[in-house]
């Protein structure tokens, strides 16, 4: 036998000896061990398989081969979260090989799931900037107050709603989230009666969503929220012209009363519709606690309706000194399909300033100058650090006169203010609008 133990040796005699005749027998012998080590199955221990056909082959090694995974019948039982899969073999003569996959938990590990694109549609979704109103609580009216940049609080009711940005960290660790509380309660919803919080987004900022077209695709939101009160609650998009809506709904149950939730929504893409793509208002996000019924509509479906709720919303007016909070919203295309929003990220607060800068900017207290002879009127160019989305409405608040009079706004195109001024007599005049501020809102 060539192998004793997968270890092959020489046979016994055939070691030849300086000087002497090399004998036929032995030598013949060792040949011929030679010729039978060479056609057996070699052992894995000197690199080889010890089978004699591929199938036992791959399977002393622990593999499946590609022609059995291709060609062989297989049927799946879904057992949690693996797949027991059953190959039969090529070879008529093996066994059946099972196999437990756990594939599908090592895969998440090393590589990153698949989701919808990262890049986020909505300005200032974690409420870090507000200009306006900083922290402080308003009331909330059909116009609407601005707890934080480009969120604006709504309320159309008999009863009343006061809106804010308070500092409590949310799950993704951002520091702020918009709530809203309930004063005056409203227990007989009329139909054209609601309260929730919106954002307008512009339509260069959804171009390749091609809503209204038939390349229509898919969008992901998310969000989280927490309620004073259980119930049934929801929001929508609707485009600008309020004619088409898609609303959504969610459910707070007893257990989840005043704890943060998220949720997520898949929106399909509108094949209808008008859904602007240049600066003007494309669509709306609302996030609504209280509707009647002129502004409600059956949820998770895309319809010709002027919608801010789902049909069935629970009244989050109906108890006093209730609070809802909304904070880390996301709204991402999903243009494979994965019906998966990617992984939360903290945006950057001095870029989510400038992006917010292009609907609203507010200065304290400019200063403006000039030197002049007396009644002369001078023009003093105001550069916008950001060019605002449309030419802002321009506000001058308390002006400050120092040996001027009559300061007004000559021209403000989205790049630059011209604030014009009078000078009383000869010499150094100045003007401080006390705040500055500029509005180019949807």
């Amino acid at each position: 036998m060539p192998r004793v133990g997968d270890v092959f040796q020489l046979l016994s005699g055939t070691l030849a000896v300086p000087n002497t005749t090399i004998q036929s027998a032995p030598y013949n012998a060792q040949q011929n061990d030679w010729v039978t080590e060479a056609n057996s199955p070699r052992p894995v221990s000197a690199g080889g398989t010890g089978e004699t056909t591929a199938t036992a082959a791959r399977e002393s090694l622990g593999a499946i081969g590609a022609g059995d995974l291709a060609a062989a019948d297989t049927k799946t039982a879904v057992v949690g979260t693996d797949s027991v899969v059953l190959i039969d073999s090529e070879d008529a003569n093996a066994n059946k090989r099972w196999l437990v996959s756990d594939m599908g938990t090592y895969l998440k590990s090393v590589v990153p799931a698949l989701t919808a694109d990262t890049r986020n549609r909505i300005v200032n979704p974690a409420m870090q900037i507000s200009q306006e109103n900083g922290d402080t609580a308003g009331a909330g009216s059909p116009a609407g107050y601005y707890p934080a940049d480009q969120w604006r609080g709504s309320v159309s009711s008999t009863g009343t709603v006061t809106y804010s940005r308070i500092l409590s960290t949310t799950p993704n660790g951002s520091p702020y989230r918009i709530r809203g509380t309930t004063g005056t309660i409203d227990t007989s919803i009329a139909a054209t009666e609601y309260m929730g919080i919106y954002q307008c987004i512009e339509g260069v900022r959804t171009v390749d969503f091609r809503w209204g077209t038939a390349q229509a695709k898919q969008v992901i939101l998310r969000f989280t929220v927490s309620c004073d009160v259980a119930g049934t609650f929801g929001g929508c998009i609707r485009n600008a012209a309020a004619n088409r809506s898609y609303p959504f709904t969610y459910t707070i149950t007893t257990e989840q009363i005043s704890t943060d939730v998220a949720v997520t929504v898949i929106i399909p893409g509108d094949v209808t519709g008008t859904w602007p793509v240049n600066n003007t208002t494309s669509m709306e996000l609302w996030f609504t606690f209280m509707a009647g019924s002129n502004w409600t509509a059956a949820p998770n479906a895309w319809g010709a309706t002027n919608a801010i709720a789902p049909t069935g919303i629970t009244n989050g007016m109906a108890v006093t000194l209730k609070s809802f909070y909304v904070s880390d919203v996301g709204l991402y295309l999903d243009p494979k399909g994965t019906g998966l929003a990617p992984p939360w990220q903290m945006p950057d607060a001095a870029e989510e300033l400038i992006a917010c800068h292009r609907y609203w900017q507010r200065y304290a207290a400019p200063l403006l100058s000039a030197y002049g002879a007396a009644s002369s009127e001078w023009y003093t160019t105001f550069p916008h650090p950001t060019p605002m989305r449309s030419s802002p409405s321009v506000s001058l608040g308390t002006v400050t006169y120092v040996n001027s009079s009559a300061a007004a706004v000559f021209d403000s195109p989205p790049e630059y203010t011209i604030i014009q001024f009078t000078v009383t007599a000869t010499g150094h005049a100045r003007i401080k609008p006390t705040p500055l501020t500029l509005n180019a809102r949807l």
